[in-house]
């Protein structure tokens, strides 16, 4: 004859699982990957920091100085802080209208490559064809030709149509090197949104530029704005 015996609340629920507390703020994952290839890396990353923060600093307090004090001692520190140097190449170098016409012309070319990328870009996600994917190799092997080698033919291309001196024709230049990378990346994010919204607005009888404008563009907006803070760095 079997006997049944009434379960407590202790066999019922196994014991609570204590975690291990996460000491110096540093998951127990990393702890375990803790070993001497990444430590070199990891020390030789922040001498990179160090580095490139002194630089910095040092480039800041060589501003300070005047020509006479450089030539005498490059590697000397100021002996005031003088901001004289400053009002004589804002005001004497013009670089006041150097730092509008960048200005300008990084916030113009930016906002027209990824105004023309967006579109190209979702086309390229949506649609499977030979020539989609021609196109999309063709934007790859842009992202692989450095600037150095295009640099005479594009010379001469800007000197023949009279752009060599204006902010037309540097923007120009800058719209046509960016196009790659930013139609390569919202590209790749345009493919990872669900289909789903885009389908029931195709069932609710909006097109295909409405369905674009209207949600795809509201679900891309971290993408762009990514595609858009990387073309202004």
């Amino acid at each position: 004859m079997t006997t049944l015996v009434p379960s407590t609340s202790e066999d019922a629920a196994p014991p609570p699982v204590r975690r291990r507390r996460n000491h110096g703020g540093v998951s127990p994952a990393l702890r375990a990957d803790h070993n001497l290839a990444r430590s070199i890396g990891v020390f030789l990353l922040w001498v990179v920091v160090v580095v490139s923060i002194a630089m910095l600093v040092w480039i800041v307090l060589q501003a300070f100085r005047d020509t006479r004090e450089i030539l005498s001692s490059p590697w000397g520190m100021p002996k005031s802080f003088n901001f004289t140097n400053f009002s004589t190449a804002w005001n004497v170098s013009g670089f006041a209208m150097a730092t509008l016409n960048s200005v300008v012309t990084t916030a113009v070319s930016s906002s027209v490559c990824v105004a023309i990328a967006c579109p190209a870009a979702y086309y390229l996600s949506r649609v499977e064809s030979r020539l989609t994917n021609g196109l999309s190799l063709y934007f790859i092997i842009g992202l692989g030709i450095p600037a150095q080698v295009i640099l005479i033919p594009l010379f001469v291309m800007l000197d023949k149509v009279h752009l060599t001196d204006s902010l037309i024709g540097l923007n120009l230049v800058y719209i046509g090197l960016s196009m790659p990378f930013t139609v390569f990346l919202l590209t790749a994010f345009f493919r990872s949104l669900p289909l789903e919204m885009e389908e029931a607005a195709a069932l609710d009888g909006a097109s295909a530029l409405r369905t674009f404008i209207q949600i795809t563009l509201p679900l891309a907006k971290g993408g762009i704005l990514t595609a858009f803070v990387l073309l202004l760095v």
